[in-house]
C-alpha cells in the first residue's frame, strides 16, 4: 500500500490519465448507446457536409471519402474513372446517393462492422450518384499532404517492383496495394504491428532527424524544435491513425523533456497521449488499435519505473562490474525480455479479438528486431533514390529489401506449421481482466527477491484460466450467414463437424463467418462436412475453408449427396475436384448410413438410392442427430415430396419419445417445404430457421410460421436471433441466442 501511495505522489498525470480512462471506459461500455440511423436502407438521398478524408484503390481511383455535415458518413465512389483531385479534403459538398449501413456482428468471434466504423465517426454509407462542389477549402492543408503522400508512394511503385506495396505500408501507411498473403501472415506470427506505422517508425525517423541535427551542432532547443516539426509532418503525411497520435504526442513530450533539460517519463507521456486521444474520440476506448498500441507502452513502462524501480540502478552496477562480453550478454537480455513481456501483456487483447495467438511470435519479433533497421533503411533508400530518379540504385535497394522481406516471409511459414505453439479460442471480458490483475500481481512480485517463484505461480494460474477449452458439453450452433445455410456441431475440445456453409446476400460467408466462429470457440479440427445438395446458398462458404488458406483448420473428409454422377452440378464437382487437390478424403452418403462420433450419431434418412428425383432439393440430404435422448432433425432444402417418403425412425435408430426435440426448418422456411401431415409426425418443440434478414424470397413464409405454430413449436431465427446455439447436457439441452430477443 505505501509503495502505491508513493508511486501516486511521484506520477499524478500518470494516475489521472489512468483514471480518465477508466471513466471514459464505463461511459463507452455502458452508457453510450448508438445514436439512430437517420435513413432507412436502400433510401436515396442527398446530403451536405465537408470532405475531411479519402483513400484510393490499387490503381490510384478514388475509392472512398468521409464527409462531415449533420453525420459523419462514408461515401462509396463506384464510378471506376474519378480521380482523387475531384473532390479535395476540406471541400464542401453536396452529394446524391442511396443509404446503406454497416452489420453489427450477429455470431460469435465475427467482426462488428458497425462499431468499427461508428468509432471513426462514421453512422452509415452512401453508394455515390452524383457529387457537387459548394465550396474549395481555404487552407488546404490535408489536400496538399494526401497528394504529397500519394506521389510518394506513386514514386515507390514505380521504382520499386519487387516491394513497393510493402514499403508504402511501412513508410507511409498506405495499404492499398498491399498483398492479403502478407498482411495474413504477419498477423498470424504476431508481427502485424510492423505493417503500421507506430511508435517504432516515428522514434526512428524522429530519433534520426534530432540526432542528425544535433551532430551539426544546432543547440539542444533548435534541435528539439527541429524534431517537432519533423515528427508533425510525418504525422500528417501517414494520417493520424490511433497508433500514429499515440507515438506523435509521446515523441513530442520527449523532445520538449530534452529541450528544458527535463527528465522524460514514459508513464506521463502515455497519460497525456491516452488523455488527449480520448477527448478527440471518447469511443476509441473500445478500439483494438487503442488498446493494443497503449498496453504495450503501459506495461513496459509499469515494468521498468514502478515494478522494477530498482532494475535500472542493478543493470547498471551489472554493466560496470562486467567485461566486454558479459556487458554486451546484459544488453541483449534486456532487449530480448520486451518481446516477451509485450507478448504476455497483449495475449488476452490478441485471443479476445483475434481468437489467436501463437507463442512462436516472442522468437519471430526477436528475429524481426535485428531485421527492422535494415528493411527501413533499404525501403526508404528505394524511395529516395527513386525520388533523385537514380532507378538503378533504387532498384538494388528493392532487390536488399525484398531478400530481407523473404527471410522474415520464410521464418514465418515455417515457424506457423508448428500447431503446439498455437492459442486458440476467444476469452471471456472477465477472464480477460482476471488475467491482468494477475499479471501486474506477477511483475510486482518479479521485483522481490523472494517473489519470483510465486510470481510464476500466478501467472501460469492466468495463462491456465485464460486459455482453458470452451469446450464442456457438446453443441450445435446455426451461424446467421445471411440468406443461406451453416450449422457447426462441436464434438470435442477441438473438433467439430460442419453441415453445409453457404449464403446469396454475405459475401465470403466461409472466410468472415464460419472461420472466425470456429476460431473463437477453439476448433482446429474438422472431421466431416456435410453438403446436403449443390446450391450456391449451401456450399459457396466451403471453398475457403478447403483451401485451408489461413492454415489454422484443417478438414479431414468431405461428405456428398450419394446421388448419380450426372446430377452433380458444377459446384459439386469443383468442390470435389479442390477436396482430392487438397488430400482431403470424399464419401458418399445415402439413407441407412450411421456415422458415430463419441456420444453423438448422424442418421442419414434421405436421399434413398430407390428415391431419387433428379431435383436438388428432393434430393437434399437429411439426417437425424442424435445424443443420448435428444434428437434433431436436419433437413436442408427438402421438399413436400421428400418429407412424405421420409422415415424419421428406421430400425437403425433407437428413439425413445418418438419426437423430434429440434428441427432445422427445411428450405429457410419455404411454403412449399414443413407440411403439416409432416409436422404432426415429427411434433417438433424447437424450430431453427436460418433465413437472411429481409431477403427476396420472403423467407419464412406467414404459411410455414402458423403450420410451426400450431404445431406448438418454438421458433427461433437468424435473421433476427443471430446464431442459435443448441448445448446438449446431460440431463437434456439448452437454447441460445446471440442476439438476446425471442419472437
Amino acid at each position: 500500500m505505501h509503495t502505491v501511495i508513493r508511486s501516486i505522489k511521484e506520477r499524478p498525470v500518470f494516475f489521472a490519465g489512468l483514471v480518465t480512462a477508466l471513466l471514459f471506459s464505463i461511459y463507452v461500455n455502458l452508457i453510450h448507446k448508438p445514436e439512430p440511423i437517420p435513413y432507412p436502407k436502400g433510401e436515396t438521398v442527398t446530403l451536405s457536409g465537408t470532405i475531411t478524408e479519402k483513400t484510393l484503390d490499387e490503381n490510384g481511383k478514388l475509392s472512398t471519402f468521409k464527409v462531415r455535415g449533420t453525420y459523419g458518413f462514408l461515401c462509396y465512389v463506384n464510378r471506376a474513372n474519378m480521380q482523387p483531385s475531384t473532390l479535395p479534403i476540406g471541400a464542401k459538398v453536396k452529394i446524391t446517393g442511396r443509404i446503406g449501413h454497416f452489420s453489427h456482428a450477429t455470431n460469435p468471434g465475427e467482426f462488428d462492422t458497425f462499431k468499427y466504423n461508428e468509432t471513426r465517426g462514421y453512422l452509415f454509407y452512401v453508394n455515390l450518384s452524383s457529387a457537387e462542389i459548394l465550396s474549395y477549402p481555404r487552407f488546404p492543408i490535408k489536400e496538399y499532404f494526401f497528394d504529397l503522400k500519394t506521389d510518394f508512394t506513386k514514386t515507390v511503385l514505380l521504382n520499386c517492383p519487387r516491394e513497393g506495396a510493402t514499403i508504402n505500408t511501412i513508410l507511409f501507411g498506405d495499404r492499398s496495394s498491399m498483398e492479403d498473403e502478407r498482411r495474413t501472415l504477419y498477423k498470424n506470427a504476431g508481427l502485424s504491428h510492423f505493417l503500421v506505422i507506430s511508435g517504432l517508425h516515428i522514434s526512428a525517423a524522429g530519433g534520426f532527424i534530432y540526432m542528425l541535427i544535433r551532430k551539426m551542432n544546432v543547440k539542444r532547443r533548435f534541435a528539439a524544435l527541429a524534431g517537432m516539426l519533423f515528427i508533425i509532418f510525418y504525422g500528417l503525411l501517414a494520417g493520424f491513425t490511433v497508433s500514429v497520435i499515440r507515438a506523435v504526442i509521446m515523441f513530442l513530450i520527449r523532445l520538449l523533456a530534452d529541450m528544458i533539460n527535463r527528465t522524460y517519463d514514459i508513464l506521463t507521456a502515455l497519460a497525456v497521449s491516452s488523455t488527449v486521444t480520448l477527448f478527440m474520440n471518447p469511443l476509441y476506448i473500445r478500439d483494438p488499435s487503442y488498446l493494443y498500441s497503449y498496453a504495450a507502452v503501459l506495461f513496459i513502462g509499469l515494468f521498468y519505473t514502478l515494478l522494477k524501480r530498482d532494475f535500472d540502478n542493478e543493470k547498471e552496477r551489472r554493466l560496470l562490474d562486467a567485461d566486454g562480453f558479459k556487458a554486451l550478454t546484459i544488453r541483449l537480455y534486456d532487449h530480448a525480455f520486451i518481446p516477451i513481456l509485450i507478448y504476455f501483456a497483449l495475449l488476452p487483447l490478441s485471443l479476445f479479438f483475434n481468437s489467436y495467438s501463437n507463442l512462436l511470435s516472442i522468437p519471430l519479433n526477436l528475429i524481426l528486431a535485428l531485421f527492422t533497421g535494415p528493411i527501413l533503411l533499404t525501403g526508404f533508400s528505394g524511395f529516395l533514390f527513386g525520388s533523385l530518379k537514380l532507378k538503378g540504385l533504387a532498384k538494388i535497394a528493392d532487390f536488399l529489401c525484398a531478400l530481407l522481406l523473404r527471410i522474415i516471409d520464410g521464418i514465418s511459414s515455417a515457424g506457423l506449421k508448428i500447431s503446439i505453439f498455437r492459442l486458440i479460442g476467444k476469452p471471456g471480458i472477465i477472464l480477460v481482466l482476471i488475467y491482468y490483475l494477475c499479471f501486474l500481481f506477477f511483475l510486482f512480485l518479479s521485483g522481490k527477491k523472494t517473489g519470483t517463484g510465486y510470481g510464476l505461480v500466478v501467472m501460469l494460474t492466468a495463462l491456465t484460466i485464460l486459455t482453458k477449452p470452451h469446450y464442456i458439453y457438446p453443441s450445435i450452433t446455426m451461424l446467421d450467414i445471411g440468406q443461406g445455410d451453416c450449422a457447426v456441431i462441436q464434438t470435442g475440445k477441438h473438433t467439430a463437424i460442419i453441415s453445409d456453409c453457404g449464403s446469396s446476400t454475405r459475401s465470403e460467408a466461409g472466410r468472415y463467418v464460419l472461420v472466425p466462429f470456429l476460431l473463437s470457440r477453439g476448433i482446429t479440427e474438422i472431421s466431416d462436412i456435410y453438403i446436403s445438395h449443390g446450391d450456391a446458398d449451401h456450399i459457396n462458404g466451403i471453398y475457403y475453408l478447403i483451401d485451408n488458406k489461413e492454415d489454422l483448420i484443417s478438414a479431414d473428409r468431405v461428405v456428398f449427396p450419394g446421388l448419380p454422377e450426372n446430377l452433380f452440378n458444377e459446384d459439386l464437382k469443383e468442390i470435389y475436384r479442390s477436396s482430392k487437390e487438397h488430400g482431403i478424403d470424399c464419401v458418399f452418403i445415402n439413407a441407412g448410413t450411421v456415422v458415430k462420433y463419441d456420444e453423438i450419431s448422424l442418421t442419414c434418412l434421405s436421399p434413398g438410392l430407390d428415391h431419387i428425383t433428379g431435383d436438388a432439393n428432393t434430393d437434399s440430404v437429411i439426417f437425424l442427430l442424435n445424443h443420448k435422448k435428444f434428437d434433431m432433425l436436419f433437413s436442408g432444402d427438402a421438399t413436400k415430396e421428400s418429407e412424405d417418403a421420409l422415415d424419421l425412425y428406421p430400425d437403425c435408430l433407437i428413439s425413445e419419445d418418438k419426437k423430434i426435440d429440434v428441427y432445422k426448418c427445411a428450405h429457410h422456411g419455404s411454403r412449399f417445404s414443413s407440411s403439416e401431415a409432416f409436422l404432426d409426425k415429427a411434433s417438433p418443440d424447437i424450430t431453427v430457421i436460418s433465413c437472411g434478414l429481409n431477403n427476396r424470397y420472403g423467407h419464412p413464409h406467414e404459411e410455414t410460421l402458423k403450420r410451426l405454430t400450431d404445431t406448438g413449436s418454438r421458433v427461433y431465427r437468424t435473421d433476427q436471433n443471430g446464431a442459435i446455439t443448441i448445448k446438449l447436457l446431460p440431463s437434456g439441452y439448452e437454447v441460445s441466442s446471440f442476439i438476446k430477443k425471442t419472437y
